[in-house]
């Protein structure tokens, strides 16, 4: 093969992996700026007068449990408001973050991190428990240290039911949950 040849091939070959090295990082920069905007805290100044909440908490779960917003919407903000309250309190023994009642401690400003995310009238709260649209418990099912998914009983109040709902990781399901 002739050197010519040869510094043609490897000149393309350098081309190739430039471009796909470029491609890369416009893909992981497009995946980073929808992680901050999916889970980012709404800016106070632009709240309307019904939202006029200083709590993260309550703007994050604006709607929760009404007709304005589907039940798979509920458990997706639940799940950002644990991952946003988990960012805010890094280094708490993740145990604090299994429990129903521990998490309600946890959002209600009573746990052992003292930041307070949701009102102690928001309509999550029913008796000191987290709870779904339809009055039932939430299922705060913790997988890792990072991971916990969240489950709702669904209309027929029943875990382990078809009409259930369910987040695992950032994914939302109905169904009968695999636990």
């Amino acid at each position: 093969m002739s050197h010519k040849r040869t510094h043609f091939l490897v000149g393309i070959l350098a081309f190739i992996l430039l471009l796909a090295l470029f491609l890369l990082w416009i893909s992981f920069k497009e995946r980073n700026h929808q992680n901050e905007t999916q889970f980012a805290v709404h800016d106070p100044q632009k709240l309307t007068p019904q939202q006029d909440s200083s709590l993260f908490g309550d703007r994050i779960l604006e709607g929760y449990g009404t007709d304005q917003i589907a039940p798979e919407e509920d458990i997706r903000r639940m799940g950002q408001l644990l991952w946003s309250y988990r960012q805010m309190a890094k280094g708490v023994d993740h145990s604090f973050f299994s429990a129903n009642e521990d998490i309600a401690k946890l959002f209600t400003g009573d746990g052992v991190v003292g930041i307070q995310a949701i009102s102690r009238d928001h309509p999550c709260l029913r008796n000191g428990k987290i709870v779904d649209r339809w009055d039932s418990p939430l299922l705060f099912h913790s997988i890792s240290g990072s991971k916990i998914d969240i489950h709702s009983a669904g209309p027929d109040r029943t875990m382990g039911t078809e009409d259930d709902v369910s987040l695992a990781g950032q994914i939302i399901f109905k169904g009968k949950p695999s636990f």
